[in-house]
């Protein structure tokens, strides 16, 4: 499993025009941060540099039960998707059925946004947030 996570640059408030050159992000994958909570991400900004891709679609999955794993199956031909949460201080994903209940999964902290454009099949995607009222943001390209 390989994924990139993407934060902010700067400080202040993003644009809202992704050509902006101010609107620098960095992938801060493995970077231990401590206490330190980052800045909220919108996540139509947070790709990688140089990407392009022909279909983007947006969805928001709502958590039906605080604890309860859900999944979401990537479409057909997927190159890469971004997910996060709207809410919750620590979404649980996996790959693998039963993962985020287990120990096949990644947390991913509020305020971070989770990218993966290197699997080479069809996959479908599992969650699981402490929040029943939390929402899900998927962006998928193909």
């Amino acid at each position: 499993m390989s994924g990139k996570i993407y934060a902010p640059l700067k400080s202040k408030a993003l644009s809202g025009d992704p050509s902006d050159p101010t609107n620098n992000y960095a992938d801060i994958s493995g970077t231990d941060f401590g206490d330190k909570r980052l800045l909220d991400v919108n996540i139509l900004q947070s790709v990688s540099p140089g990407t392009t891709n022909t279909v983007t679609t947006i969805v928001h999955e709502d958590i039906i039960a605080a604890n309860t794993e859900q999944s979401y199956a990537l479409p057909a031909n997927c190159t890469r998707f971004i997910l996060r949460s709207q809410n919750t201080k620590e979404l649980k994903i996996a790959y693998v059925s039963g993962g985020t209940s287990s120990d096949k999964y990644l947390t991913i902290k509020r305020g971070n946004t989770y990218e993966d454009d290197s699997f080479y099949l069809a996959q479908t995607i599992y969650f699981q947030s402490p929040d029943a009222d939390d929402i899900i943001e998927i962006a998928t390209f193909v």
